[in-house]
Formats: structure tokens, C-alpha cells, sequence
């Protein structure tokens, strides 16, 4: 468990962003698997299910504190 929580601690900075702002959207794979690979974390189904679970966690998180920092404006 620990070099998945390792490997995803690193993904820190492989997050991908909307174009007009707002919270996280989800990693960048591709990035992962490089790092993954960096940090000799083998690529296999449980390290994509528990990443997956982190990053799914993570993200919801994320966009109920953006949710609440940003609440919809009223009318126009």
C-alpha cells in the first residue's frame, strides 16, 4: 500500500485542470505511468484500482471545496 500512496503523492503536480478554471478534473495517466515507473511501482490492475480510488476521492474533495468557495451567483 505504501508505493501506491507514494506514487500518488508524486502525481501532486500531474493533475489536469479545466481551460476556464475550477477544480482538478482528474490525473493525466500518461504521467502517472511515468512516475510509476520512476518510483518502481509495478503497473497492474490493483495499482490502477487503489490510484483510481485516490484519485476519484481527491477530485470529490476538491470540487465541494471549490463548490463552496465559489457558490453560483444569482441572477443576472
Amino acid at each position: 500500500m505504501w508505493p501506491i500512496f507514494e506514487l500518488f503523492t508524486a502525481s501532486e503536480r500531474v493533475w489536469r485542470y479545466p481551460a476556464l478554471g475550477g477544480p482538478p478534473i482528474g490525473l493525466d495517466w500518461s504521467q502517472v505511468r511515468a512516475l510509476a515507473d520512476g518510483y518502481g511501482v509495478p503497473w497492474d490492475r490493483e495499482t490502477l484500482t487503489l490510484m483510481q480510488a485516490a484519485e476519484a476521492e481527491a477530485a470529490r474533495i476538491w470540487t465541494a471545496e471549490w463548490k463552496r468557495k465559489n457558490p453560483p451567483k444569482r441572477g443576472r
